[in-house]
């Protein structure tokens, strides 16, 4: 094993450039007498017409060695980046999204359940995503996820406008069984951001909060939750319908 290979990656990258370095600083051998430096540097093997150009290839095999060692320095680094919501738990089962500054405007909320299902949480008289504002939890309320359904993957969508509840319910179902989804993957209008996040509900919450998404995108009743009514409001007991800010 190498010094490069024991060391942090930090210090490995350090270590790399100082050995390529080192071979980027050989000397020319030692001459006899009347040769002349050019001839012997063509005896160092260097592959070189002249001492010249035997540098300038040895700098750039050293430039190549730093960057890449730099990519790999910094290859971690580069996935990390900021979230745009965070999660805050508040119960056993339930949990606020607030989301992080900088956001677009408007969001809307689901999740998707190890067990397959899809719930929408932020339902609106219109059924369309909702006014979310930055350090605040969105919906001024706490979701509630059901224990039995396990673990979530949480998906807001940020959009800087306010977009139909419909088309991206039944583009999530479609997705369902990706491991991540990014606005990519998504045909909606607009400038629209995903952020996924994942939580655990644990024993001692409430039931659900939401409504089960079906196969075209249309919510479905369930003994727990909000059914979504034709117009966009909710029927039963439930969440209910959230007024919209301006």
């Amino acid at each position: 094993m190498t010094p490069c290979m024991r060391a942090p990656a930090r210090s490995r990258c350090a270590l790399a450039v100082v050995v390529a370095g080192a071979t980027c600083h050989r000397t020319t051998p030692d001459l006899p007498s009347g040769r002349s430096s050019e001839v012997g540097w063509r005896e160092a093997g260097e592959g070189s017409s002249t001492p010249r150009e035997g540098h300038m290839r040895r700098w750039t095999g050293l430039l190549a060695v730093a960057a890449l060692c730099g990519a790999a320095c910094d290859g971690k680094k580069s996935t990390d980046r900021p979230t745009r919501a965070e999660l805050r738990k508040t119960g056993g089962a339930t949990v606020e999204v607030i989301p992080s500054d900088g956001q677009l405007p408007y969001c809307m909320l689901y999740t998707v359940s190890e067990k397959g299902v899809i719930r929408q949480l932020t339902l609106t008289r219109e059924n369309r995503s909702i006014r979310c504002d930055a350090n605040k939890p969105v919906a001024h309320t706490s979701f509630r996820i059901p224990v039995q359904e396990g673990k979530v993957r949480m998906y807001i969508f940020f959009s800087d406008d306010r977009i139909p509840a419909g088309p991206v319910a039944q583009q999530l179902y479609e997705l369902r069984s990706q491991e991540r989804i990014n606005a990519m993957d998504l045909r909606l209008p607009g400038r629209v951001f995903v952020e996924t996040l994942e939580f655990t509900p644990e024993e001692g919450g409430t039931p659900v909060t939401g409504t089960v998404v079906g196969a075209g995108g249309d919510t479905e009743p369930e003994g727990t939750g909000a059914p979504v009514l034709s117009d966009g409001g909710t029927e039963g007991s439930g969440m209910g319908a959230m007024d919209e800010a301006p």
